[in-house]
């Protein structure tokens, strides 16, 4: 047990006292992937989305796009700024077309799960014709990754479907027929 815990002490002083910076590249995980669900909510009229993305991979986003190092689920982070600069982000890689006409996007916050962050956003003002057309767009993260995947399941009413979106394939239109 001894030799265990000399070799740990070791490690410990090397990493403390070495003049080389460890970054988060070289801790960073395999795979790129957020899931989003998206839910028609009658009552509000609105789709309802929840994403989860993995906390480091969106601050490492926010930082090269905005150059903001937001401190995301710890002590120093700047709750204000952590809100605006997503909001900022989110608006600019998620849009949503019904019917061909453009749904103004609303973030509505965060939470944080595990070494996940689940984002909150609403798309109002929907409602659905007879004949709908529904183009929808996830960016999220593919800018600064090249294998980021975006797996969205939509809910509807009578209707689900999902897909995976990724820097190739952005975006998908879906049309239906209520009954």
């Amino acid at each position: 047990m001894i030799p265990f815990v000399q070799a740990l002490a070791f490690l410990f002083l090397t990493l403390t006292f070495s003049s080389k910076t460890y970054t988060v590249e070289a801790f960073e995980h395999k795979f790129y992937l957020s899931v989003s669900k998206v839910n028609y909510s009658e009552e509000d009229k609105a789709l309802q989305m929840v994403s989860r993305v993995f906390i480091d991979d969106l601050e490492l986003a926010l930082n090269k796009r905005y150059g903001v190092a937001l401190a995301l689920d710890t002590e120093a982070e700047q709750k204000a700024l952590a809100q605006q600069t997503i909001s900022r982000y989110l608006t600019r890689m998620l849009q949503l077309r019904v019917n061909n006409e453009l749904v103004e996007s609303q973030f509505i916050g965060y939470t944080y799960e595990a070494d996940q962050i689940l984002l909150l956003v609403e798309f109002k003002s929907i409602t659905f014709s007879t004949s709908t057309n529904i183009e929808f767009q996830n960016r999220l993260l593919t800018d600064v990754f090249d294998e980021q995947q975006n797996l969205v399941h939509f809910t509807l009413p009578s209707f689900k479907k999902s897909v995976v979106l990724s820097r190739e394939r952005d975006s998908f239109k879906w049309e239906f027929t209520l009954p």
